[in-house]
């Protein structure tokens, strides 16, 4: 909330500052100065709490911005008017809702943006993305267009629109519009309760929850594989070393006996040769 400066009919006087000693040759220009005895300083103006009436009411405070009086309103007093009436303007800032919307458009767009580009399938190079054919990816992509399509009037009328691409976009001016003509419509569509707000923090919730949200089961899930495909490759290692082993082994025995077949047919022929 935003306020217009607001004049007290008594602000509290400024505490003197502290002095600190001085030298020796500044000491009797110092007590010069004073009307005290033995140079000590005089109060001239006794400390009082600031006072000021709002609509009938009357507030006294030892600090001149007063917080509790006027609900989300700050009244910082700034001189003493008394007799004086003042009118205090208060208006809604926007500003922080309408960065918060903006905000959430770049999100839903750079979400959008991932799920498309991780799913997509070129049929041309007959090249798979990370997550074609994912079972988790692609009915969060509806569940989210098939939010925005059952508020898509609403959301068009507070400057949030959706094109055939999908993607999201904020025309800030006419948000400014619509929540001037009707500032309870933001709460109704994109309040705690509203008709997109509440639907799309569910649907959040159901996707994001840390203990059974789908996509932390679907990572579980992945994992699991991964884990098992793991195992997997430990067991194919383990018997190719096996079998790499069996194979040498009768290699190495193969070599040996046609070794010895060799030295017996060497030493046949050299029996034959001789019986000639």
């Amino acid at each position: 909330m935003t306020a217009s400066t607001w004049s007290s009919a008594r602000p509290r006087p400024a505490a003197a500052a502290p002095c600190r000693s001085a030298p020796a040759a500044a000491t009797a220009a110092l007590v010069a100065l004073t009307n005290g005895t033995g140079g000590g300083l005089t109060q001239t103006v006794a400390a009082t709490d600031a006072l000021v009436r709002v609509d009938g009411f009357e507030r006294t405070s030892s600090s001149n911005t007063i917080s509790d009086l006027v609900p989300g309103v700050d009244l910082a007093l700034t001189k003493a008017a008394a007799g004086t009436s003042h009118t205090l303007n208060v208006a809604g800032d926007n500003s922080g809702l309408k960065s918060a919307i903006s905000a959430y458009v770049s999100a839903y767009n750079s979400v959008v943006g991932a799920l498309k580009s991780t799913s997509a399938y070129n049929s041309t190079t007959r090249t798979a993305s990370a997550l074609t054919g994912d079972s988790w990816s692609a009915p969060c992509s509806r569940r989210c267009a098939a939010k925005v399509s059952a508020n898509v009037s609403g959301l068009k009328e507070l400057g949030v629109t959706v094109g055939k691409d999908g993607v999201m976009s904020f025309d800030g001016a006419a948000f400014e519009g619509a929540i001037a003509a009707d500032p309870e419509s933001v709460r109704q569509l994109l309040g705690k309760e509203g008709a997109y707000g509440a639907g799309v923090a569910k649907l959040l919730d159901g996707h994001l929850d840390s203990i059974d949200g789908t996509l932390v089961l679907r990572t579980e899930s992945i994992n699991k594989q991964i884990s098992g495909l793991e195992d997997q490759l430990d067991k194919l290692d383990e018997r190719m070393t096996k079998l790499s082993a069996m194979y040498t082994a009768q290699f190495t025995a193969m070599e040996t006996m046609i070794v010895q077949m060799q030295g017996s047919a060497s030493s046949l022929n050299n029996l034959l040769s001789t019986s000639d």
